[in-house]
């Protein structure tokens, strides 16, 4: 038996949900949001107090997988770019120099 999972998740409502899974991974009080901010965040949510890095991102597009699955990889590529050039910005919101990257996308 296959399991069923949602798909249709409106941008902000899967925001919030796998900010909760971040913060049962880390601890509430080790998560911290990343503002947003145009070109100025990297498409990043939230950061841990460990360095790990969180993207979390629904596609609009959910009834053909194809269109879905390569919405993310090109979502999750051109911010992992943008993060390379604000590496140093993100010490603020961090005490370490090294980082993890997450990213939470729907299941499909």
């Amino acid at each position: 038996m296959g399991y069923k999972y949602r798909r249709d998740w409106e941008g902000k409502e899967w925001q919030r949900f796998s900010k909760q899974l971040v913060q049962v991974r880390h601890g509430a009080q080790n998560v911290q949001d990343v503002p947003d901010k145009v070109h100025g965040d990297a498409g990043l949510e939230f950061i841990t107090t460990d360095g790990t890095c969180y993207q979390s991102y629904a596609p609009e597009e959910v009834s053909d997988i194809a269109k879905a699955a390569s919405a993310m990889k090109n979502k999750g590529a051109r911010d992992l770019r943008k993060l390379i050039k604000i590496k140093k910005k993100l010490q603020k919101y961090s005490e370490t120099e090294r980082y993890q990257i997450g990213f939470y996308c729907v299941h499909f």
